[in-house]
């Protein structure tokens, strides 16, 4: 999640490294600055990257609480079932979750990133 909501902040200091206006990095740095920024600039990076901060804000409760010392482990099975649960409810309606986080890369991408060609429709 902490890298979702920094995306731009990392687009705009690889931007900065790759230009080299300040002549402050080496052209090897630059380089590999400028790789990575049409990477992480790509549509498809983008919908990955939507994905898995979607799919990993399902886990972060429970994984939060089995990291505790102190946890009942009834408890936190009962925990584990109910995301068991929705997964397994996510997973029978994984069209319209597509489509759903599909949008948010989309709007995401509005910005300034890639599109996607119209060809290939949905990822």
């Amino acid at each position: 999640m902490f890298f979702f909501l920094n995306y731009e902040n990392v687009l705009n200091a690889l931007d900065e490294m790759s230009q080299n206006e300040k002549k402050v990095y080496n052209s090897k740095t630059s380089s590999k600055a400028g790789s990575y920024e049409r990477l992480m600039t790509s549509f498809q990076f983008l919908v990955v990257l939507v994905i898995t901060k979607q799919l990993m804000d399902y886990f972060y409760s429970v994984t939060k609480i089995l990291q505790t010392k102190d946890f009942d482990i009834s408890q936190r099975n009962e925990q584990i079932e109910n995301l068991k649960k929705t997964l397994e409810t996510l997973r029978a309606n994984v069209d319209t979750e597509h489509e759903s986080w599909y949008k948010i890369a989309y709007l995401l991408a509005k910005k300034k990133m890639e599109f996607p060609p119209k060809s290939q429709g949905t990822v």
